[in-house]
């Protein structure tokens, strides 16, 4: 039969300890033990707060980039509609004064075609010399552009002109 030995049998016969110095020593142990759990549990959770504080700011960090770059692109876009708005504006103002010169201009040739032509039934003489003023005038402009070379050049006039240019052309060549 076997002896079950009782713990402060145990306890003396392995350091010679009295029961309460081994009470004690064992209770210092324990108490140590849970300390240094207590210690590590802390350095877990100090850990584990410091990551999730990284991982917070740097999710907050890529937020705020996401959003700095979301309001560049629509800041990119204002910018770019207000200058459509602009080009848009100016071209239809261009294209507004062209059309009013481009009036203006048929105006001015429907005008002086009448005046031309009321010119050149009433003075005759005057006319025939305007006429020719302007043939030298447009063949002086051609030849000091060609820089002396040989050129042929051709005359629009009214059909009923067309004599009196033919006639004219030799001397407005001299």
């Amino acid at each position: 039969i076997k002896r079950v030995a009782s713990t402060s049998d145990q306890m003396a016969a392995l350091g010679g300890l009295s029961d309460q110095a081994a009470e004690k020593q064992l209770t210092q142990m324990i108490d140590f033990i849970k300390l240094e759990a207590r210690e590590k549990a802390e350095e877990i959770r100090a850990q584990a707060n410091q990551d999730y504080e990284m991982e917070r700011l740097m999710r907050e960090q890529q937020a705020k980039l996401k959003l700095q770059s979301r309001y560049a692109q629509i800041e990119q876009e204002r910018i770019t509609e207000r200058r459509v708005a602009m080009s848009k504006k100016l071209s239809e103002q261009r294209t507004h004064k062209l059309a009013e010169q481009g009036k203006m201009l048929n105006e001015l040739v429907e005008d002086t075609e009448r005046r031309l032509t009321g010119f050149s039934s009433a003075e005759p003489a005057k006319y025939k010399q305007l006429m020719l003023s302007l043939l030298a005038q447009g063949a002086l402009s051609v030849i000091g552009a060609g820089n002396g070379a040989s050129f042929t050049i051709r005359v629009l006039c009214r059909p009923c002109d067309s004599k009196l240019v033919q006639g004219l052309a030799s001397e407005a060549a001299q």
